[in-house]
């Protein structure tokens, strides 16, 4: 998914100044981001500081990191050529609306804005209570939050594709009770690497096609001047 995320990014222009990654977690998108873009200096912040204190993000090449969430920036205005967050303006306690806003505020005009959200209501179940996923979205709803926000849509499409059907038929099992999900789950090797093979794949056909179905929702939106 990572991946997948650096080709939508890198379908836009970005113009100067640094890049915040919103929910950086564990750092690992940050440090890519990073290396793919060394004219731009790469920040992050996560309001959970424990993920901010594990080990990894700790040493000299480490991108600053800070203990903030999304309703409260703490940038000036006009100050970042792009603000990412994945996986995290569908989380538990955020207020989309309010975060598109202040992230507008902290954009320069011109800069961009890429998010990614789970989609669909209907899939909402199980998994995203154990991963606190708060709510799953349409592509409509974040169209028009977007616009709302004063943003100027580039790109919004779906992605995580090949995975959509196994995730319906997951949810209708645990629905019946045949299955259950877990916080801890991790796949078999195998399985693993079936699905990095068909994530990079899509990675190569999302820089250029969107996909109109699949698990995940990307909106890669700059900063209107109006």
């Amino acid at each position: 998914m990572r991946a997948v995320s650096h080709a939508i990014l890198e379908s836009s222009t970005l113009c100067d100044g640094p890049l915040l990654e919103v929910g950086c977690g564990g750092c690992a998108f940050l440090r890519e981001l990073a290396k793919k873009h060394p004219r731009h200096p790469t920040l992050g912040i996560d309001s959970n500081q424990a993920a901010l204190s594990t080990p990894r993000n700790s040493g000299s090449g480490q991108p600053p990191l800070a203990q903030a969430d999304l309703h409260n920036l703490p940038f000036a205005d006009n100050s970042l050529a792009g603000v990412i967050g994945l996986d995290a303006f569908d989380q538990q306690g955020v207020r989309l609306n309010t975060a598109l806003i202040e992230s507008r505020r902290v954009l320069t005009t011109g800069g961009v804005l890429l998010l990614r959200v789970s989609a669909y209501p209907w899939l909402r179940g199980e998994h995203d209570r154990a991963f606190g996923t708060e709510r799953r979205y349409r592509a409509k709803e974040i169209r028009i939050s977007l616009r709302q926000a004063g943003f100027k849509i580039g790109r919004l499409t779906h992605a995580n594709l090949l995975m959509l059907l196994p995730a319906i038929a997951l949810r209708l099992a645990v629905m019946a009770n045949i299955a259950s999900v877990e916080a801890g789950f991790s796949p078999a090797r195998a399985l693993r690497a079936c699905l990095i093979i068909m994530l990079r794949a899509e990675s190569t056909v999302l820089r250029s096609v969107g996909f109109p179905a699949g698990l995940s929702l990307y909106a890669l939106a700059e900063k209107d001047a109006a």
